[in-house]
């Protein structure tokens, strides 16, 4: 649970951000292996599986109205379906 809100982020471990060498909001890109990619914040949360990037889905909205509009990125272009489920796989990080 964070205090995050209308916004997405990249969360990951404790661990996993000594061995980026990131902080608590510096930006973290995330690439596919078809080369989408994202930039977005770093969430540090303790707890979180090492080597697990956590990525907040619906945001990066079009036509949500004034407040929805434009806020955030869309993760959907970093998921594939597999059997039927949303994943994301293969994702780079730097």
């Amino acid at each position: 649970i964070t205090k995050v809100v209308w916004d997405n982020y990249a969360m990951i471990s404790m661990q996993s951000a000594a061995e980026l060498k990131v902080k608590q909001g510096d930006l973290l890109e995330i690439t596919t292996s078809d080369s989408s990619k994202l930039t977005l914040p770093v969430l540090i949360q303790p707890g979180l599986h090492d080597f697990v990037v956590a990525v907040p889905m619906g945001y990066g909205r079009t036509s949500a109205g004034k407040v929805g509009n434009h806020v955030g990125q869309n993760a959907n272009a970093l998921a594939q379906t597999v059997d039927r489920q949303m994943v994301m796989t293969g994702l780079s990080v730097k």
